[in-house]
């Protein structure tokens, strides 16, 4: 399933196929939930007759990449000259944008890398099979994204955060909404 696929998962509100964590134990999306960050599953049990909503659980995208969140964290306290070739240290604002677009990820986006430039930008990277994703983000709210699939279109732009020109861009590329 590509990022772009994926954007369906978050549209839908039945997927066809659950997620299956344990034997005879089901995670599916619950009818009704909209919110790609933090959605609401019904955990089903099989018992050999139609399943039975047996709890309902909220994920929730900042436990999830937790470690993405604690190394963009640890990177905000970077001096300049980190890399011994001049880098500039991050700027808070950049990596503050980076985490929050961490915690506010779909649960279907790919396990994000992040880290920064020698220009004191944050970057968050996705990989996944045959696609690559990343999104660097500057001071002042801007932003520049990359989407490149084998075989296909490599898309690369730039934008203000909350513009929703740039964020349809990053929806069309990415299959999710650019929210930090």
């Amino acid at each position: 399933m590509s990022f772009v696929d994926r954007r369906y998962l978050s549209t839908t509100t039945i997927v066809a196929i659950p997620f299956i964590f344990a034997a005879g134990v089901i995670l599916a999306p619950q009818i009704g939930s909209t919110s790609t960050n933090q959605s609401k599953f019904a955990v089903l049990h099989r018992t050999g007759k139609p399943a039975k909503i047996v709890d309902a659980i909220e994920f929730n995208s900042s436990l999830v990449y937790q470690r993405s969140i604690e190394r963009l964290n640890t990177l905000k306290y970077l001096d300049d000259d980190f890399d011994g070739e001049g880098a500039a240290s991050p700027t808070a604002e950049a990596i503050d944008a980076a985490i929050s677009f961490v915690k506010l990820l779909p649960f279907y986006a790919p396990e994000p890398s992040v880290g920064v430039d020698r220009d004191g930008n944050a970057i968050v990277e996705f990989h996944e099979e045959n696609e690559t994703g990343q999104v660097l983000f500057g001071s002042g709210g801007y932003f520049e994204a990359f989407y490149s699939k084998a075989g296909g279109k490599t898309v690369s732009f730039e934008g203000q955060l909350g513009d929703a020109q740039s964020n349809s861009k990053f929806i069309a590329a990415f299959g999710f909404p650019l929210e930090a």
